[in-house]
């Protein structure tokens, strides 16, 4: 557990929250729609599976360019970064899992907790499971003007970002077939990012000033997953809303992919 814990915290230190858009200085933050998590736990110690997926998700941008750190967010649906999702028995009805990624978003870690019916060992077509699961992350990144300007530029500027993540949601799964799972998600949390400016000889100077936003979330998702040997393959479908400090709520549909390895 501390040595994945640390996994997760040194895959978020190298996550880029701030890139050069049209000569501005951008803050960008990605929460993730799907899960890719069926109810049924892997029903023994060690047994999992790694997953790589593109995942949709409301990504919001802050110009730190404008000289205003108050505005909303500007808030776009066409964006999927590729994510990492890793599950780990610890006990039959308990697994541990992690969710990594090289976007704007803290990695997460957690618990899934199976309440009824049979784990992922056991279950045949036509069952039925249940399962809750909780969990969240943090990353901190410090960048600076090298980090984030492309080309010639005599700004000097350095800036440190922080972001937490928490979430709590049930899942309902059904065996459709003896190799395919389709299942239903509800999941519901809080993000949050602060933007501490250390240093801007830009004009106006931004130095000094911060940035603190953070949006509640509501994730609803239907999937399929399909087995073939020791490869998965999932699809879903997602819909977010997210209601960030100074924005309107807003809801995104959107349609997500995952494929990789699961071992017994």
């Amino acid at each position: 557990m501390v040595i994945l814990a640390r996994m997760v915290k040194g895959s978020s230190l190298l996550i880029g929250l701030f890139f050069l858009a049209s000569c501005a200085n951008k803050v960008r933050v990605h929460t993730p729609a799907p899960l890719f998590m069926t109810a049924e736990t892997k029903g023994k110690s060690l047994g999992g599976d790694f997953l790589f997926s593109i995942s949709g998700g409301t990504e919001g941008s802050i110009d730190l360019d404008d000289d205003d750190l108050d505005g909303p967010l500007a808030l776009r649906n066409d964006v999927a970064p590729v994510y990492m999702h890793l599950g780990i028995g610890i006990v039959e009805k308990v697994d541990f899992y992690l969710r990594s990624s090289s976007a704007e978003s803290p990695g997460a870690l957690g618990l899934k907790w199976q309440f009824l019916g049979k784990s992922k060992q056991e279950a045949q077509k036509g069952d039925h499971s249940l399962a809750m699961f909780l969990g969240g992350g943090s990353s901190t990144s410090s960048r600076k003007s090298d980090d984030i300007f492309d080309g010639d530029s005599d700004s000097d500027f350095e800036a440190e970002a922080d972001q937490k993540i928490r979430e709590i949601g049930v899942i309902h799964s059904y065996r459709s077939g003896e190799e395919t799972v389709t299942y239903s998600s509800l999941r519901m949390g809080m993000h949050e990012l602060n933007v501490d400016i250390t240093k801007d000889t830009g004009s106006p100077s931004l130095a000094g000033e911060e940035f603190d936003t953070k949006t509640t979330f509501v994730n609803a998702s239907v999937g399929v997953k399909r087995y073939w040997g020791k490869k998965t393959a999932s699809l879903e479908l997602s819909a977010q809303n997210t209601k960030w400090s100074n924005n309107e709520s807003t809801t995104f549909a959107f349609i997500s992919g995952a494929f990789g390895w699961h071992w017994d």
